[in-house]
């Protein structure tokens, strides 16, 4: 009785000899270490059941290290879910709400990308010919039967169908799945890089500013691969897309900006488009290598690379000269085209944007190291 009391003294706690333990191992301060007047104990025990158990036996320096966390990060870890593994005591990723939420969000963005890429197929067709898109009703070109909707889903109806007209077995070209699963998979990249890159907060006005941006991605994303395709086919890039999307692009990036008190990254898109129209019309101006459509897409790119950052727009702009250059190099040494033959710079404009967007900021950090400036 005397011992015990004596080494309830040494802890600061001298109370009656029954209950200490009790009391100390309900409140669990440090639940992996146990009470610190028996911590030796503790180890040792611990140790052997790891042994017993073929696992490995921590270091001591973990130990140290354990005891040392202070009680704050003590009780945050306490309220997070945990789970064992053979190496010990690791967090439990499936109860961090950006898992789930990511989630959802990639099959929500899947389900609908498949939809609008059925819709950028429509698109890619009509807009050159100058026809609407929403009428008349998709139709087979051969036999005039319109798409049923069985026959419209995404992907699998071609399969279904075995890249056949129904009514009159007219080849279906692959390149309407292609575009399908391409706008799938692009919105499911965009949506994922968004919310790792900027996990969305439960309050209100970031909540809706992260929906904003990646709605406008989303958008972006869309028009890049109808743009692209319609400059491959046609070698235009059509106003009927470009025009309405400094509206819809600007809106939503400027509304997000206001919801999240970043009016910085605002006047940086505008700089951004401003930005890239002058240094295109400039080159249309000097050169003569340059469509007026390139120009005006480079306001797009523009508003949406300034929103991200400086090294966001120098990259992307930079990438697309690269990614142009060496295409016709390759085109050239191969006979595929002439030198004074033009090619389609449209889908490298957007291909050296989204290099800008997604790795802009390492691409540049690692420049200017290898330059000795960082």
């Amino acid at each position: 009785m005397q011992r015990r009391v004596h080494e309830l003294r040494d802890c600061g706690r001298e109370r009656e000899p029954q209950d200490p333990h009790h009391q100390r191992h309900a409140r669990a301060e440090v639940p992996w270490l146990g009470c610190e007047h028996c911590l030796p104990q503790r180890l040792q025990r611990r140790d052997r059941s790891r042994l017993r158990q073929g696992l490995r036996l921590r270091h001591p320096l973990q130990d140290q290290r354990a005891a040392e966390v202070p009680q704050a990060d003590v009780d945050h870890l306490q309220r997070e879910p945990v789970r064992h593994h053979q190496d010990g005591l690791h967090r439990d990723r499936s109860a961090d709400p950006v898992i789930p939420f990511l989630l959802l969000a990639v099959v929500l963005t899947a389900v609908l990308g498949l939809a609008v890429g059925s819709f950028t197929n429509v698109v890619v067709y009509r807009v050159p010919a100058g026809l609407s898109v929403v009428h008349p009703r998709s139709a087979c070109p051969r036999c005039s039967t319109p798409i049923a909707a069985r026959d419209n889903v995404p992907v699998l109806s071609w399969l279904l169908l075995r890249a056949k007209c129904r009514t009159c077995a007219l080849p279906i070209s692959a390149r309407y799945p292609l575009v399908e699963l391409a706008v799938g998979v692009f919105w499911v990249a965009v949506t994922t890089w968004m919310v790792m890159a900027q996990p969305p907060l439960a309050e209100p006005g970031p909540a809706a500013a992260f929906m904003l941006q990646l709605t406008a991605l989303l958008y972006v994303a869309t028009i890049s691969i109808a743009l692209a395709l319609i400059d491959i086919d046609t070698k235009t890039l059509p106003d009927r897309i470009v025009w309405p999307s400094y509206a819809v692009v600007g809106v939503l990036l400027a509304a997000a900006g206001v919801l999240n008190g970043d009016l910085e990254a605002v006047a940086r898109a505008a700089a951004g488009a401003g930005i890239l129209v002058g240094a295109y019309f400039i080159l249309l101006m000097v050169s003569g290598g340059m469509g007026l459509g390139d120009v005006k897409l480079a306001g797009v790119l523009g508003l949406v690379l300034g929103w991200f950052g400086w090294q966001q727009l120098i990259v992307g702009a930079g990438a697309a000269f690269l990614l142009g250059g060496v295409f016709s190099i390759v085109l050239i040494a191969l006979g595929r085209v002439k030198r004074k033959q033009g090619i389609p710079f449209g889908p490298w404009m957007i291909a050296g944007a989204w290099i800008g967007i997604f790795a802009g900021v390492p691409i540049a950090d690692t420049y200017l190291s290898l330059v000795g400036l960082r």
